[in-house]
């Protein structure tokens, strides 16, 4: 049986009809880890959908031992069928190597979700969008699908909680300043440009709007980083 230490945050498992358990770790300074089931239909599509919990089952477990045992009472999954999401995938990239390039490495924009999987594994959690719509979740990376083509990536206020997909060397965070961002890419040498769109400051990688490239936009209240993204240009 996996214990807290050597098990990943999340694992995966397949019911006896076909959906897809996953069980999450969440980890509080205060409280420690707790536990968390959940059952989809159809995970890995552009229209996941997450099943009503059965009856009787707890919101959260206060240890791994306590949620593969109600796995079993629940789902008869037994400890060893669950597995690492990320079945042993990982890109890693050093960030300012991405900007410079203007790329992720094996990542494209347009790639099928079956394509990202064999590089990334599953994704922690999936959220059905709208209809053809699907974002994936990999730590605070977010994968956004269309029509079964990654359409977009976004990490939300510089946050570096990554998993299968990491970024090395120097990287955004919470407090980081439109000053500050700016000061980093011209010490990294890396181009950039300053923009405006619907009120927001932007920072732009590369120069070009079109292919793909990088978006940075800011707070207006205090001009630190909201998000940065990385799709289509215009």
């Amino acid at each position: 049986m996996h214990t807290h230490e050597e098990a990943p945050r999340t694992l995966a498992a397949t019911t006896p009809q076909g959906h897809t358990l996953i069980l999450r770790r969440f980890d509080s300074a205060e409280e420690g880890p707790s536990y968390q089931l959940s059952e989809y239909w159809n995970y890995l599509t552009a229209a996941p959908r997450h099943r009503r919990p059965p009856a009787g089952l707890p919101e959260s477990f206060p240890s791994l031992d306590s949620a593969l045992q109600s796995a079993w009472e629940h789902w008869r999954i037994p400890p060893e069928a669950f597995g690492d999401i990320h079945l042993g995938r990982r890109v890693t990239l050093d960030f300012i190597e991405a900007l410079r390039s203007n790329a992720l490495g094996p990542l494209a924009l347009g790639m099928s979700s079956r394509a990202l999987v064999e590089h990334l594994g599953m994704p922690e959690s999936v959220h059905r969008v709208s209809k053809g719509v699907v974002c994936w979740f990999y730590g605070s990376v977010q994968l956004l699908f269309i029509d079964d083509a990654l359409y977009s990536l976004e990490i939300d206020r510089g946050a570096g909680d990554f998993t299968s997909l990491r970024f090395e060397g120097w990287f955004l965070e919470r407090t980081t300043t439109r000053a500050g961002l700016e000061t980093e890419l011209t010490r990294h040498g890396v181009p950039y440009a300053q923009e405006t769109r619907m009120d927001l400051p932007v920072i732009r990688v590369p120069l070009t709007r079109t292919g793909a490239g990088f978006l940075f936009d800011f707070h207006p209240w205090d001009d630190t980083l909201h998000a940065l993204y990385w799709k289509h240009g215009e």
